[in-house]
């Protein structure tokens, strides 16, 4: 909050002060004849409204940004999701093969094949063959 009153202070001490400064220096630079105080407003006025398109533009950009970064997070939770989905069927089925026993026809995959597929989506993939050559 603090800061936008320091911008809006600012933009309007310039305001105030672009005339005096347009008049003196740029104007009798160019050679442009100044009689109408109004005309510099009306300079300044159009510098404004420069700036404010040039301010809008950068906030679309801006926007487009946080926009690629929400998407690219969304991704990795949608590839997140899907494995912890895929670790809950797998998790739900070795605690199914824990209380009853393993029948070939209800699934294809033995306890064994289940447990691989689990530690590799744990990140663990070669804790189950370390231990069997050991």
């Amino acid at each position: 909050m603090v800061k936008i009153v320091l911008v809006s202070l600012i933009v309007l001490c310039f305001w105030l002060v672009s005339p005096v400064i347009l008049k003196s220096y740029v104007f009798s630079f160019l050679g442009i004849n100044t009689s109408d105080v109004s005309g510099l407003y009306t300079a300044v006025a159009a510098l404004f409204s420069a700036l404010a398109f040039a301010a809008l533009l950068v906030t679309v950009w801006y926007q487009k940004q946080q926009l690629d970064v929400q998407k690219r997070e969304l991704a990795l939770a949608k590839e997140e999701n899907e494995k912890n989905t895929q670790i809950a069927a797998y998790t739900a089925l070795l605690t199914y093969y824990a209380d009853n026993s393993y029948n070939p026809i209800a699934c294809e995959l033995t306890p064994m094949d289940i447990a691989k597929k689990l530690n590799k989506l744990l990140g663990n993939p070669d804790r189950l063959e370390d231990e069997k050559n050991t």
